[in-house]
């Protein structure tokens, strides 16, 4: 289904992370792929061609592209945004008192860093490339515990429609996946998340919960060309979640 095709996914922490379990998909797909991990000490628990970049560094970014370009090649297929960041004293109590700095910092994280990493590597993609992000029902509703990333997330799902337009001109499409609760390294900052998820498994149509690896199959559907005519749209992979109350 991807043979031949070229990924990039940004923001790997280890094996169990939903970042991983896209590459994998893209992988067994036929594709050649490519992580960023945020610090070198990531990098001894992936395999596979494995890059470095602080997303919130412009330079970074570059040397990323850079470093892409002159060991795997000119042009990529599929990028996953895989990124998301709150301070934890954001996630916890009231909204309205968070602080300036931590609002800051939590869309600098998880919503610029897409923009930035759009505007860096959409020179490489050509018609029918695919740029994706990962996001949360979130966005849409409250979730006790989710704090911060509420509006990050809302945020996060505005840019991808607002870039499917931009990028559209260039043949690129723009795309979120959003995933029920799964139990990553980020989603254990949360606060009961394990009641979020076990929520989840008992609310939804199918009375389940899903895997990073569901994702992993989402992901590979919008970077083929099975998914050609899609662009600007929020998918859920969440077992139906979403359209209970």
């Amino acid at each position: 289904m991807l043979l031949g095709k070229k990924g990039l996914v940004f923001g790997v922490t280890n094996k169990n992370s939903i970042g991983w379990a896209v590459a994998c998909a893209w992988r067994n797909a036929g594709a050649d792929v490519s992580v960023v991990v945020q610090e070198d000490r990531f990098k001894s628990k992936l395999q596979g061609s494995c890059f470095t970049c602080d997303v919130t560094k412009d330079a970074d970014l570059l040397k990323c592209k850079n470093e892409f370009v002159s060991t795997v090649g000119s042009h990529v297929d599929m990028i996953m945004h895989s990124i998301a960041y709150a301070p934890k004293e954001s996630l916890r109590g009231n909204l309205m008192d968070c602080t300036r700095e931590d609002f800051a910092t939590t869309m600098d994280i998880s919503v610029f860093s897409f923009l930035a990493i759009a505007r860096a590597f959409h020179p490489l993609m050509s018609e029918n490339s695919s740029l994706m992000c990962m996001t949360y029902d979130g966005s849409a509703r409250t979730v006790p515990g989710y704090g911060l990333m509420g509006p990050a997330k809302a945020a996060l799902e505005t840019c991808t429609r607002y870039l499917a337009m931009e990028l559209g001109t260039h043949g690129i499409r723009v795309n979120g996946i959003s995933a029920g609760p799964i139990n990553t390294l980020a989603a254990r900052g949360i606060a009961n998340f394990h009641v979020m998820k076990e929520n989840a498994k008992n609310k939804s149509p199918l009375g389940k919960n899903v895997s990073a690896g569901d994702v992993g199959d989402m992901a590979a559907f919008l970077a083929s060309d099975a998914s050609k005519s899609i662009t600007g749209q929020i998918l859920y992979v969440d077992a139906g979640h979403s359209i209970v109350k």
